[in-house]
């Protein structure tokens, strides 16, 4: 799953997908790719249908429908960790190069009524992103990567219980990743309620 403008424009023989650390010949199969971008409504998702062998490539478990919050009543009181792929730029040699790599930070969502406007609220969903953040460990500022390639990425809500435990398996789904505004710090992405509507319709037309 992913944002739609991320691969409105690819074949499938131009995907790959990243699946495990270090160099691999293993190329994850692609079947089909599907998308809809609508800015009337701004709903921008997609996704990628892989072929039956992937689940022994990748040697992953898959979502299911319990991963999914099509409903979260809680945003404003839990934190948020948003995860994808952030473009970095690095200089070698005198020539610039992007960096590639993962990237999680855990943040806020404030009340609807404090969401930045205009702002679809049926559609999207908004959490804060800095310029600047603390590192954790240093408790020294840290500046935050350039946003641009998170889209697709997840919002998942990590639904920490009031005595503090947590553990993976708490998370859900809320979200994902399609828009971000630097000056005003905060990224938005769609409602996974729409996502799998847009899935849905897709998989059930049999395209």
């Amino acid at each position: 799953m992913t944002a739609g403008h991320v691969i409105e424009d690819a074949t499938p023989e131009n995907l790959s997908l990243v699946y495990r650390r270090g160099p691999s010949n293993e190329k994850v199969p692609i079947e089909s790719i599907h998308h809809w971008n609508d800015l009337s409504t701004d709903l921008d998702v997609g996704f990628l249908t892989l072929s039956p062998e992937v689940a022994r490539l990748i040697g992953k478990n898959f979502l299911t429908e319990d991963h999914f919050d099509v409903a979260a009543k809680n945003l404003s009181t839990d934190l948020v960790a948003l995860n994808g792929f952030p473009n970095g730029l690095f200089e070698h040699d005198g020539k610039k190069h992007y960096k590639f790599g993962a990237f999680t930070f855990v943040t806020v969502c404030e009340e609807i009524k404090k969401w930045h406007q205009p702002i679809n609220a049926d559609m999207q969903i908004e959490f804060g992103y800095p310029d600047v953040a603390t590192d954790a460990q240093t408790n020294q500022p840290y500046t935050m990567p350039d946003v641009r390639g998170m889209s697709g990425g997840g919002m998942w809500v990590l639904n920490i219980n009031p005595k503090g435990i947590w553990s993976p398996e708490s998370c859900r789904l809320v979200g994902v990743t399609a828009v971000w505004s630097p000056d005003r710090e905060y990224v938005r992405g769609n409602r996974v309620e729409h996502w799998l509507r847009f899935a849905d319709k897709i998989l059930d037309s049999g395209k």
